[in-house]
């Protein structure tokens, strides 16, 4: 899960690295400055913690699938890549579930 807040003055999204699983684990308000290419304003900017917006970082199940698919395919061979394959693309896509619950909790926080 990423969380991000939307610049007021060119929209681009800002990460914030913050371990939250919902709102009220955020300070109540903070600033932040906006490094985007194309905002006209880089001065600090109050947010406050409804500001903040989660959204899902989906890459568990391709990158399982990758890892274990290799790892299974430098072990033994093609079927094993394949088994590997798809054990790590199950177990990602598990993943990515959990994220999105864990999104859906975040947003609907206050």
């Amino acid at each position: 899960m990423k969380l991000y807040v939307t610049c007021r003055h060119c929209n681009d999204r800002i990460y914030i690295n913050s371990p939250a699983r919902n709102r009220s684990e955020l300070p109540f308000q903070f600033s932040l400055q906006c490094l985007g290419t194309n905002c006209h304003f880089h001065g600090n900017v109050a947010y406050s913690r409804n500001d903040v917006f989660a959204e899902t970082d989906r890459n568990g199940a391709l990158s399982g699938a990758i890892i274990l698919g290799g790892l299974g395919f430098l072990s033994f061979g093609i079927i094993g890549g394949l088994i590997g394959g798809g054990a790590g693309l199950l177990y990602g896509s598990s993943i990515d579930n959990d994220d999105v619950t864990a999104v859906r909790v975040f947003n609907n926080s206050t």
